[in-house]
């Protein structure tokens, strides 16, 4: 016979303290959320989030260059104002 020992000095749930519970949270709700979404509609959400990632991305790229030629322009302006000095 198996005699198992009980802790009963624990109070409820204090055992419960699992640091990864927000990851598990996430990836429960999101399989529900898959689950309820057809296949078809799910090729839809994803064409529109990448559309709207590559938006997001060329904004970004194109705000980048905007201020690297401003910067350029500058450095060569300022070279210029020392040269003349």
């Amino acid at each position: 016979m198996i005699i198992l020992k009980i802790d009963i000095s624990m109070k409820p749930m204090e055992h419960h303290h699992d640091p990864t519970w927000p990851i598990a949270t996430i990836v429960s709700m999101l399989s529900a959320v898959m689950a309820w979404i057809s296949l078809q509609n799910s090729q839809i959400i994803l064409a529109l989030i990448a559309t709207g990632v590559s938006i997001v991305c060329g904004v970004l790229a194109a705000r980048y260059y905007w201020f690297a030629a401003k910067e350029k322009k500058l450095t060569i302006k300022n070279m210029e104002k020392d040269d003349k000095d």
